[in-house]
């Protein structure tokens, strides 16, 4: 790990630690109940899954990479336990991108973003760190794909020295090593993975990522073979991440650039191969990790998807695990929220490419929208408003445009398209209504914003802001509120601020920092302005809520890293409902939260609205 990335790491632990005691000490008054539709799937909810393993009695294994935690489930996938959090210490990780279990069911885990591996017990009781950070026999930098060989080896593909090292799962000493960069047999370019073939576990299959190939070595060092071009086509590969050998010679190959899903026998003769990019079940998105239990079955991390998925050698799904999804209770990636009249909460269900319809209750009613860029359909969805006359404003990003429906989910119009000229948009993100004409937008890939006024025919706009980190310019703008006094904020996320202009676009102040503690922001991405005519502003890098005066004067935290009630991983939106009641939108959770506040006070009930299953 170079000495950049390893400030950055350090930096991010540093600032989750600070966050953490602002937000405890915000909570403490308040009063958490948490809502769970049944099966207590709020321990399903994976985000960006890299590796996977199953046990010598079919329990499933898997390292929920973005949540920084290892999941342990029964042979019918039912929760068990959890272990991990976000940290360098004993036990905490960064990234866990690799996992393997060696013939007792100690289970070892690719600590990638700390440069070591872990040993646990199968219940998850911390036992050991093996490696250090460096380019040293036994050393890592930046460990990923694990596999256990027939010597009572754990083998790790040491992806940022271009090598595989041996460590013996009796005592985690080291045991040798091979490869080095480059192009030629038995050098590699960011290797990723490793699988072994049984029985005797003599022959290593490794994936040779950078260089879009496999190579096949003896676990004695002797070169065998290779295979693989850069490519789409068959026995081609485009950043291969995992490969796993079952009992019939059947090479598995995770083709995760491809969405897919290769077969080989154990020379590279090309078999067969699965998967499309989608969400469909047996559909996938940037596959990682896998692993094949006793009767043969495969299960891939379907990472991009935030799932599990098992198959059989042929490619036929058997089951789907996870809670990231786009059936009518789940989201992927959920953006902003937004009030009907009526009671009815839309939320943009961001990575579905659709907008999802609730009652008052929290009871699903429709879906608007599909994938797509004609009239009605969308793509990257992420900010709403809603018009006094009940019409929606939806900000569909990746078209670089915004749509208007009607009440009831029927298309009316759109205005925006690709571009930077006044009125046209290039990844838009927020948008705030005032009154039924005027629309002010977070023009956020021209580093802009905008002010749309409606009449007669098309919108007069006026833009305002370049990139940059002056006074009025932006980087990355997310999201706009505006307040009763008609002041305009902007979630300046780039530069780690919020920004305040007249209705016309005159810079008035900047309040925030780049940090962790109190009043200072690490990417804020969603403001809004509750009833108090307070700032609410989603702190994403700092997993928290954060309230201000609209002077920039900090009010009080809430919320810390995790997938409790409470917590938060990566908040994106903020909305207040007629209520006064407190939407959060996050990531990486895939869900909604409520968070409901006295006033003049801190938060009094924490509520888990949307948990997606």
């Amino acid at each position: 790990m170079d000495a950049s990335r390893r400030l950055q790491t350090v930096c991010a632990v540093l600032a989750l630690c600070l966050c953490c005691g602002v937000a405890a000490a915000q909570a403490a008054a308040g009063r958490t109940v948490g809502f769970f539709p049944p099966g207590d799937i709020a321990y399903q909810a994976f985000y960006q899954p890299k590796a996977v393993w199953v046990d010598s009695v079919g329990n499933l294994f898997v390292a929920d990479t973005g949540n920084n935690r290892i999941m342990k489930f029964d042979a019918n996938g039912a929760f068990l336990t959890s272990f991990g959090s976000a940290g360098t210490g004993d036990g905490q990780f960064d990234t866990p991108s690799g996992l393997a279990l060696d013939a007792a069911d100690n289970v070892y885990v690719a600590d990638t973003g700390n440069d070591r591996l872990q040993k646990f017990t199968s219940a998850g009781t911390f036992v050991a760190v093996i490696g250090s950070p460096g380019t040293g026999n036994g050393q890592l930098d930046a460990p990923m794909g694990l596999a256990r060989d027939g010597q009572g080896h754990i083998v790790v593909a040491d992806s940022g020295n271009n090598r595989f090292q041996r460590f013996y799962s009796s005592d985690g000493s080291y045991a040798g090593k091979w490869g080095s960069a480059g192009t030629g047999d038995k050098q590699f370019n960011a290797p990723r993975g490793l699988g072994v073939q049984f029985p005797g576990g003599t022959y290593y299959y490794h994936v040779d990522t950078g260089n879009n190939r496999m190579q096949k070595i003896t676990s004695g060092g002797t070169f065998m073979t290779k295979w693989g071009t850069t490519g789409t086509g068959d026995g081609q590969f485009n950043q291969p991440t995992e490969t796993r050998v079952d009992g019939s010679g059947n090479v598995f190959v995770s083709d995760s650039g491809n969405h897919r899903i290769q077969r080989f026998n154990t020379i590279g003769t090309f078999l067969g191969k699965w998967g499309t990019q989608g969400l469909g079940a047996g559909q996938l998105s940037s596959p990682t990790g896998m692993a094949l239990d006793a009767s043969g079955y495969l299960y891939v991390a379907d990472t991009g998807n935030s799932r599990i998925q098992k198959f059989d050698a042929s490619g036929t799904v058997q089951a789907v695990y996870g809670t990231c999804g786009n059936d009518d209770l789940r989201f992927s990636q959920p953006g902003q929220a937004a009030f009907q009249a009526s009671g009815h909460m839309l939320v943009a269900d961001t990575k579905n490419d659709r907008v999802k319809r609730y009652d008052a209750a929290g009871n699903f009613v429709e879906v608007w929208g599909s994938a797509g860029s004609g009239d009605g359909q969308l793509d990257g969805p992420s900010g709403m408003a809603v018009a006094p006359s009940g019409k929606v404003h939806i900000v569909d990003t990746n078209n670089h445009r915004v749509q208007i429906f009607d009440a009831a989910g029927n298309y009316l119009s759109q205005y925006g398209g690709s571009g930077s000229a006044a009125g046209k948009f290039w990844l838009p993100t927020g948008i705030a209504l005032v009154g039924e004409n005027t629309v002010y937008v977070a023009d956020s890939g021209n580093n802009r914003m905008q002010k749309l006024v409606f009449g007669s025919g098309s919108p007069t706009a006026t833009a305002w802001g370049s990139n940059g980190s002056g006074q009025g310019n932006f980087n990355m703008p997310r999201d706009v509120a505006v307040d009763a006094s008609g002041n305009v904020y902007v979630a300046d996320r780039g530069n780690d601020r919020i920004q305040k202009f007249t209705a016309d676009g005159v810079f008035l102040a900047a309040f925030g920092t780049e940090g962790a503690g109190e009043g200072q922001l690490s990417s804020p991405a969603g403001v809004a302005v509750d009833r108090e005519g307070r700032l609410v502003v989603a702190d994403q890098g700092n997993h928290r809520i954060q309230r201000f005066t609209t002077a920039g004067g900090f009010v009080d935290a809430y919320g810390s890293l995790g997938s409790g009630d409470g917590q938060f991983n990566v908040p994106t939106y903020v909305g207040v409902d007629a209520a006064g009641v407190l939407y959060v939108s996050e990531a990486r959770n895939n869900r909604v939260q409520l968070v409901s506040f006295a006033s003049g006070a801190g938060p009094a009930t924490n509520m888990l609205l949307l948990l997606n299953e």
